[in-house]
């Protein structure tokens, strides 16, 4: 399901184009993404639980 977002960035020094209230020359964003994954190996540990590697 896609949902509406109004999201807005400021960097010191980079002015953006925005005016909305609230948010004069800011960056608007256009699209987001944020995405995490975690390795796992089909190897036990002595306790019997699988072993996994760092999330990145």
């Amino acid at each position: 399901m896609k949902m509406s977002l109004e999201a807005y960035l400021q960097i010191e020094g980079i002015p953006g184009e925005t005016l909305s209230e609230g948010y004069e020359n800011w960056i608007e964003l256009q699209d987001f993404d944020l995405s995490a994954s975690q390795t796992a190996s089909a190897t036990s540990t002595s306790a019997g639980g699988a072993t996994s590697g760092g999330l990145t």
